[in-house]
């Protein structure tokens, strides 16, 4: 997208602005233990499924840190999937955690838990949401930690989005 001018009688001049340019969704691929121990989620592959659609560059993964392909404003919306494995765990966290320094400090960004009773198959989901102001891409970046009381089970999927992250880039900078 780009910005359109129009300039109609008596000077008035209309402008739209710039836009998403970028939709980018990634999953966890497969099941992960969240922990008493904060952890940062790794093992995310880019949704490959036959009805997926991005738009533009996409984001890119390393160790469980994503890049952004470009300055400007992004929306993040994180949905997470738990499975007890068995245990009740009171709080059961997926964050979202950004670093303007290239990983040397961390700011907790968003997050939320739920809780979940013992049981075999007792689930439980949450959402998180922010946005980034990206203003370089060599510094800026998000990652993913996981956060319970007890062991519980992550759902991740490589043929479907349980646990999965949507990148939006809503703005320029």
């Amino acid at each position: 997208m780009g910005t359109i001018t129009r300039t109609i009688a008596n000077n008035l001049t209309i402008t739209k602005a710039s836009g998403g340019t970028m939709v980018d969704v990634w999953r966890l691929a497969s099941d992960h233990d969240s922990t008493s121990t904060a952890s940062t989620i790794v093992g995310w592959e880019r949704d490959d499924t036959a009805s997926y659609a991005g738009v533009g560059t996409g984001m890119t993964e390393s160790s469980g840190i994503f890049t952004f392909p470009a300055t400007g404003i992004y929306l993040i919306t994180a949905i997470c999937a738990f499975n007890s494995a068995g245990n009740d765990s009171n709080y059961n966290e997926l964050s979202i955690q950004q670093t303007v320094d290239g990983g040397t400090g961390w700011t907790f960004r968003a997050g939320n838990s739920d809780d979940i009773q013992s049981g075999t198959n007792e689930r439980a989901a949450t959402t998180q949401l922010c946005t980034f102001d990206v203003t370089d891409v060599s510094t800026h970046k998000i990652r993913f930690n996981a956060f319970s009381q007890n062991t519980v089970k992550m759902y991740g999927s490589s043929s479907g989005n349980r646990t999965h992250v949507l990148f939006q880039k809503i703005n320029e900078t």
